[in-house]
């Protein structure tokens, strides 16, 4: 399917010179063929080539709806126009500056597996773009890129690119057990902040993004159609992703990354229970979806305990979207999931299904964690490991819960996880921004 790559949507001097012979096909009546005639006398003057990412300066006639006839249609196919993009945040020479006239909200596109949103700014496009069909209602203008042109805005590489360039990530640390500091009332889910206190979850980003952090991950780890279904975001399961996403890029900016959290849906897999591998399968491509329009840069199935679900979570997001896929499993019994995996179990299940990062979150203690890091290093030597421990073990003091691992000792056992190889780390349940912070010292000492 598809991931979003961001495209700076700034006026331009060359997106004003639209080339005469281009401005007379697009007079023509029919709005489709004047576009396909654009772009086939485009390709014709400038043969495409894989590498190109559109084709040179083309007018986008303005246009309500597009119908393509058959034999359009095959004229469509027939053109050289889609490329793979590399990520939502493209580097210098994967930018096309667009104009377009202020105020255009959403953009419906022809072809139902492109989308275009104008978010803070920015146009959001998504991958494998054919851009012979990039007609929109507005009219407008593409210019060509140019990567010495010095109008493109500096952005951050994308996830497969922050892992190739760096020994280790830091991601953040917990959601849930922050939230209680801050105030949330008991039985409250942390979903419901993203409308009744944005503030403070954005505020909870940008303290992890001040104490070191690469990427931050959404408020979305109970967000799916089943687990928010009995409460009072049921039913509007889109929104709450797409708006919590929304919040993480505010805090995040253009400087870091953004993961799209997703837990388990809180419901035991058949024979177990009664989730099904169709109502599974759904929920996870519902929320990848939702999660990768809101602007996300990468998803993580985080805190998975049943291999059924997992892969049925994964078979969702891998057909909803292309986005990096991380996948997370609690080891709370020992090295043992609750349903009895160990870390070579998810390995040799995992591994062989493409996913950016494979690891451990949540669990027990530091200890247990020490053993299922070294196990998940003897069984993929190759993947790349996304560790998130909890502060140690939690301790009821009064009518709180205090986890026991300090700053101090939280980070050296983080940083003993990278020097066995792990590649993404962080914290899970009761790790604070002070944890956070401490790995960073730690990593950069």
């Amino acid at each position: 399917m598809s991931t979003a790559l961001l495209i700076a949507a700034l006026p331009s001097a060359h997106a004003e010179q639209i080339d005469h012979e281009d401005e007379g096909l697009a007079g023509r009546d029919d709005a489709a063929g004047a576009a396909l005639a654009v772009a086939e006398t485009r390709r014709n003057r400038h043969p495409a080539a894989a590498a190109d990412l559109h084709a040179r300066d083309a007018l986008i006639p303005a246009l309500d709806h597009l119908t393509l006839p058959e034999a359009e249609a095959k004229r469509v196919a027939a053109i050289p126009g889609r490329v793979e993009l590399l990520a939502r945040r493209p580097r210098d020479a994967d930018v096309v500056d667009v104009h377009l006239p202020p105020g255009n909200g959403l953009f419906p596109f022809a072809d139902g597996d492109v989308f275009e949103l104008q978010l803070r700014g920015r146009l959001s496009v998504r991958r494998d773009v054919d851009l012979r069909l990039l007609i929109r209602r507005h009219r407008g203008t593409v210019s060509s890129r140019a990567p010495a042109r010095g109008t493109y805005p500096a952005s951050m590489p994308s996830f497969a690119d922050l892992l190739a360039s760096r020994p280790v990530l830091l991601a953040d640390g917990a959601t849930g057990t922050n939230f209680q500091d801050l105030g949330i009332e008991p039985g409250v889910a942390p979903e419901e902040w993203i409308f009744d206190a944005p503030d403070t979850v954005r505020e909870l980003h940008r303290r992890f993004l001040d104490a070191g952090s690469d990427l931050v991950l959404t408020c979305t780890f109970g967000a799916t159609t089943p687990r928010l279904a009995d409460g009072p975001l049921a039913g509007r399961t889109r929104e709450v992703n797409v708006r919590a996403a929304e919040i993480a890029r505010e805090a995040a900016g253009e400087a870091r990354l953004v993961a799209g959290s997703m837990g388990p849906t809180g419901r035991l897999p058949e024979p177990y229970g009664l989730l099904t591998r169709e109502v599974c399968v759904a929920a996870y491509a519902e929320q990848a979806r939702a999660l990768a329009d809101g602007g996300v840069d990468v998803l993580v199935l985080e805190t998975f305990f049943a291999l059924e679900e997992a892969l049925w979570a994964i078979e969702g997001v891998q057909g909803a979207s292309d986005l990096p896929l991380v996948m997370s499993f609690s080891f709370d019994q020992g090295t043992h999931t609750m349903m009895g995996l160990s870390p070579a179990d998810v390995v040799a299940a995992v591994e062989p299904l493409g996913v950016a990062a494979l690891g451990a979150n949540c669990g027990r203690s530091l200890e247990d964690t020490d053993a299922v890091v070294a196990e998940l290093v003897d069984a993929a030597p190759r993947l790349p490991l996304w560790i998130k421990p909890n502060a140690g073990v939690p301790r009821i003091v009064g009518d709180t819960v205090v986890y026991d691992a300090d700053p101090a000792t939280f980070a050296e056992h983080v940083h003993a996880y990278v020097g066995q190889g792990a590649r993404i780390v962080g914290g899970c349940c009761g790790s604070t921004p002070e944890h956070i912070a401490a790995i960073a010292r730690v990593l950069t000492a």
